[in-house]
C-alpha cells in the first residue's frame, strides 16, 4: 500500500485540507496510517490569515528568515520522517473554478495522482510553479477547490479516490490536460468584460478567472491554458 501527504493550510485561511483528512480517519480508520497531515502554516492557520511575512507558495528554492522560510524547514522535515509516496497540497480559492489539479511537469507518479478523480489539471511551467511547494517535489500536485465548490460530495468522492489511491486500485482517470502558457495579466482580464472559465480568446482559453476584484486571492487574474 502507499503512502500519501495530505497538506493543508499552507496558505492559512484553506482549511478544507485539514476537514477531508479527518473524514478519511474517521470514514478509513484501518488506512489512517498511511496518511500524514501537515498544516504547512500553522501561525497563520492559528491566526487566520494567508501568511505571517510572505506567501510561503512563492518561497520555495529563496533563502530567507522569514516565518514561512522556517516553515518551509519545518514541513520538510515532517515528510523526510514520512517518506511519502505521494503529496497532495490541498488549496481553495473564492474564484468560482469547481475542482482541478495543479501541477508541475508531469511524470508517472503524478498521473497515478491525477487518475484519482476525472478532473481537469493544470500542467504549470512557469516562475510561480517553480518557486512553489509542488515545483519542488516530484512526488507532489495541488488540488485546488472552489469555495462554492465544497460539498457533502466532494469530500466522499476525495474520500473514495484517495482510498483507492493508498490501496493501488484503479482511479478514476484524469480529465482534460491544459497547459499554462502564461497568466492572466490584470489588463488582459480587464480587455474581456466578464470573462469567465473556460472562454477561448486568441490568448488561450481561460481558467481559474475571477469574477471581480473581491474574488482576487493570488497575485495573477488567471491562467491562459491550451490543450
Amino acid at each position: 500500500m502507499k503512502r500519501i501527504t495530505i497538506l493543508a493550510a499552507m496558505h492559512g485561511t484553506e482549511t478544507y485540507g485539514i476537514d477531508l483528512y479527518n473524514a478519511f480517519v474517521e470514514a478509513h480508520p484501518v488506512l489512517a496510517d498511511h496518511v500524514q497531515l501537515i498544516i504547512g502554516n500553522e501561525l497563520a492557520y492559528e491566526k487566520k490569515v494567508r501568511y505571517i511575512d510572505v506567501d510561503m507558495n512563492r518561497h520555495y528554492g529563496q533563502v530567507g528568515t522569514s516565518h514561512e522560510s522556517k516553515e518551509i524547514g519545518r514541513v520538510e522535515a515532517l515528510l523526510e520522517s514520512f517518506a511519502p509516496d505521494y503529496i497532495i497540497d490541498v488549496h481553495t480559492t473564492k474564484r468560482d473554478s469547481g475542482v482541478f489539479f495543479i501541477s508541475d511537469e508531469p511524470n508517472d507518479i503524478r498521473r497515478a495522482i491525477f487518475d484519482m478523480l476525472t478532473i481537469d489539471v493544470c500542467v504549470m511551467k512557469d516562475s510561480v510553479v517553480k518557486s512553489s511547494f509542488i515545483g519542488a517535489h516530484g512526488n507532489a500536485v495541488s488540488l485546488e477547490y472552489s469555495l462554492k465548490s465544497i460539498s457533502e460530495y466532494t469530500t466522499d468522492t476525495f474520500l473514495s479516490a484517495l482510498a483507492n489511491l493508498i490501496e493501488e486500485k484503479p482511479g478514476e482517470g484524469q480529465g482534460t490536460v491544459y497547459n499554462v502558457s502564461k497568466l492572466i495579466s490584470k489588463d488582459e482580464w480587464a480587455k474581456y468584460a466578464g470573462i469567465k472559465n473556460y472562454d477561448e480568446k486568441a490568448e488561450g482559453v481561460a481558467l481559474m478567472v475571477p469574477v471581480d476584484n473581491s474574488e482576487m486571492d493570488a497575485e495573477y487574474y488567471g491562467f491562459w491554458c491550451k490543450t
